[in-house]
């Protein structure tokens, strides 16, 4: 099971202040001061996880006051953003002023789930997912202002960390355990506008605690930020995409390249009489002659085929038009991959059929 610490910090990690104070204040049962709700683990814990060293007690009294109730006789805060729940005393204490609402129900579950700690079975899961694409920003990836919105319409805007941020201070949290970036289809994004300042960070004798560590000053938050040494990111693209050669060369100098081929022995060997390995392994090789090796087709479209009739299928619908498009067309090098083997024949005289004798421009039809 998941250690009780990492997995406090994974639940909190996604938590706003608000969220956070209103825990805090339910889990202390009474009223507390702003010192004594900085002082909580809850508390502490975000701090870590958000990288905050200064302005603590600024940030909670920010939480508290922007969901003051509005007939409040101690705080005179303008901005108040649903829900209004927290008032203060003449002392500086502060409470939940409905115990019994429906949110505030909410919220004990929620609290009661952090006390009760991680089940035996519940998955660990230290990695996370992403695939970039032409409008993915620095803004989803590291950190950026979002908008928020409340019951009266009014939008602020807050600064919200992206998916590489959350998972370094996840990777931070928990320095003994591996953590992983999966980015699918990592040349179709803009590297320099994604990684921003943070393409050298990932270099790995420049992450945190190595021997030319590298801290930058984000630009949203203004905080340092650092990529630590336990988090790998993986990146995954295809070689056929004719959009590969326009990958940052800067992307192309601190990853560590591997080449996944074709695995012809995933494949039946007899499937009602053919052998399928044999066949795409050919279908391959001329490829390689007629175009080149990065086109060749992968053994996943013929992994799941059981009789005939779906190795027929493959063909009609994937294997086809994927030769129509890499060969634009030219129907005599698909008859090429094919061997001339009935695939693709030429219609004899379908010009005459249709054109009568203005024929001496018609192309050959297929």
């Amino acid at each position: 099971s998941e250690e009780p610490k990492v997995w406090l910090n994974n639940k909190l990690g996604d938590l706003s202040w608000f969220e956070i104070i209103t825990l805090i204040l339910l889990d202390s049962g009474h009223d507390l001061s702003v010192t004594e709700i900085v002082n909580h683990e809850y508390f502490i814990n975000k701090l870590a996880l958000n990288g905050r060293t200064a302005n603590i007690r600024q940030t909670a009294w920010a939480a508290l006051q922007t969901h003051t109730i509005q007939d409040s006789e101690t705080v005179k805060y303008a901005k108040r953003i649903e829900p209004l729940i927290f008032d203060k005393d003449t002392d500086s204490k502060w409470t939940i002023v409905d115990k019994e609402h429906e949110l505030i129900v909410g919220f004990r579950e929620q609290l009661n789930e952090l006390k009760a700690g991680p089940s035996v079975e519940e998955e660990i899961k230290r990695f996370e997912f992403v695939t970039f694409h032409q409008s993915y920003g620095y803004e989803e990836f590291i950190e950026g202002l979002r908008p928020v919105t409340n019951d009266d319409g009014d939008i602020s805007y807050i600064v919200k960390p992206g998916i590489l941020k959350r998972l370094c201070k996840r990777a931070e949290a928990d320095p003994n355990h591996q953590y992983a970036l999966v980015i699918d289809e990592i040349n179709r994004g803009n590297i320099s506008k994604i990684f921003g300042e943070l393409i050298s960070l990932i270099e790995i004798d420049k992450r945190a605690g190595e021997e030319h560590s590298l801290t930058v000053t984000l630009p949203y938050s203004n905080l340092p930020f650092s990529v630590p040494s336990n988090l790998d990111i993986i990146g995954t693209m295809n070689t056929a995409d004719r959009s590969l050669t326009h990958i940052d060369i800067a992307l192309r100098r601190r990853f560590e390249f591997k080449e996944l081929r074709t695995d012809y022995a995933l494949l039946k060997s007899d499937l009602d009489g053919i052998d399928v390995r044999k066949l795409l392994f050919t279908i391959n090789k001329r490829i390689e002659l007629l175009l080149d090796r990065e086109h060749i087709i992968g053994h996943a479209l013929l992994m799941n085929v059981s009789n005939l009739a779906d190795l027929k299928q493959v063909f009609i619908s994937n294997i086809m038009p994927l030769l129509e498009e890499y060969f634009f067309e030219d129907w005599d090098k698909i008859k090429q991959v094919f061997n001339g083997n009935g695939f693709v024949s030429e219609l004899k005289g379908a010009h005459t059929t249709w054109l009568g004798d203005s024929d001496e421009y018609a192309a050959k039809s297929y």
